[in-house]
């Protein structure tokens, strides 16, 4: 384990020691003997990047992932169309690759969001293909004082603006 980038703490990058072949199903059950530990480091780090461990399948992909947390969610009520491609398992988006997708949490303007958001590339692109991640606690701590005050003062109310064109945002 190690920052990805020297100068980030997130994410945390979660690599099979170099001797050692983790197959899926044994990443599966080594994360749900480890689920208190991996929570305490997305806890602690904000995201986990965990690459090498053969995963060639959504089903696969979705046995990682609630092995990780138990609860997963079905995408209801978001505003990028998607495709479901297995149980609980969506494309990220059917935007065209030339449109950048801004920060966001996560379905937070809808009453279930996800505890946890999961991403994974079985075909990894050739180039482009990023998906830009935050730590949602610095942003609030880089806010203007007087902004984020109001913020607390005031709260925050979610309007979810929907579209009839192919582009994203509000």
């Amino acid at each position: 384990m190690r920052p990805l980038f020297h100068n980030r703490s997130m994410p945390l990058l979660v690599e099979p020691a170099d001797d050692v072949q983790l197959s899926p199903g044994a990443l599966g059950s080594w994360a749900a003997e480890h689920r208190r530990d991996l929570d305490s480091w997305v806890h602690r780090d904000g995201a986990l990047l965990l690459r090498g461990f053969g995963i060639g399948s959504p089903e696969e992909f979705r046995a990682v992932a609630a092995a990780i947390c138990p609860r997963l969610l079905d995408y209801v009520g978001g505003d990028s169309p998607r495709s479901n491609v297995a149980d609980q398992v969506y494309t990220s988006t059917e935007f065209p690759p030339h449109l950048e997708i801004g920060l966001h949490n996560e379905l937070s303007y809808t009453r279930s969001w996800p505890e946890r958001v999961f991403f994974c590339a079985l075909v990894v692109a050739e180039s482009g293909g990023e998906t830009h991640i935050a730590e949602s606690r610095e942003v609030l701590a880089n806010l203007e004082p007087a902004v984020r005050g109001h913020f607390f003062k005031q709260g925050v109310i979610y309007k979810q603006h929907l579209r009839d064109d192919d582009e994203p945002g509000p």
